[in-house]
């Protein structure tokens, strides 16, 4: 699970094919990861359940929010 995650987290649209680089030619990696994220779908649970273990494994300190175009880290005390 923690390689699936560290493998998501190293997204690229250049690993896409060419009709998708030019569909998504306006967005950034970023944007395309939120996105994904914040699917609704089944498919897509177990790699944001897996992104999100390898962030709190990465920041053990602080609490992970997620919200629609912005992941947060807030330092837990």
């Amino acid at each position: 699970m923690f390689y699936l995650g560290a493998n998501f987290l190293c997204f690229s649209k250049d690993k896409l094919s060419e009709e998708d680089k030019r569909n998504l030619v306006n967005q950034s990696d970023f944007e395309i990861l939120m996105s994904i994220m914040n699917s609704k779908g089944k498919e897509y649970k177990a790699s944001i359940l897996s992104v999100e273990m390898v962030l709190s494994l990465l920041f053990p300190d602080y609490e992970l929010v997620k919200m629609p175009n912005i992941i947060l880290l807030n330092k837990v005390f």
